[in-house]
């Protein structure tokens, strides 16, 4: 004759393994898939002049991180968190004084940005962040 606690106590461990392995395939996805909170996003001096502050400014989330200055051929990474979608802008100052603003990509977690800041204009690239 069977056991009926036996029975139950087996049916509850077949369940609670089935729940911990559903729940270890659930958090590969997330970090896979939805990996670090974090855009990164690299800023080049492909001018002649000196940039003597650049920030990266978030629209949908209204945040922004500051990158301080760059030398001419001189590029600086900045790493920009990222709650879901969002895009952004790039704005520089010259030493002169002149101020220059571009961008404007949509990124999410895990992309990379690439602002090459020219004399009169950004050029802005994005890609995927291979897994």
């Amino acid at each position: 004759m069977r056991n009926p606690k036996r029975a139950f106590l087996t049916g509850a461990g077949i369940l609670a393994v089935g729940t911990l392995i559903t729940l270890a395939i659930a958090a590969v996805d997330v970090v896979r898939f939805h990996g670090s909170r974090l855009v990164d996003i690299t800023v080049t001096n492909t001018s002649a002049r000196h940039i003597r502050w650049f920030k990266v400014v978030q629209e949908a989330h209204k945040g922004e991180v500051e990158g301080g200055q760059l030398f001419p051929g001189q590029s600086r990474t900045v790493r920009m968190p990222v709650k879901s979608e969002s895009s952004y802008k790039v704005a520089v100052e010259f030493e002169n004084g002149e101020h220059l603003v571009g961008g404007g990509l949509y990124v999410e977690s895990g992309y990379r940005g690439s602002e090459r800041v020219g004399e009169k204009a950004i050029d802005s690239r994005y890609a995927v962040i291979p897994l």
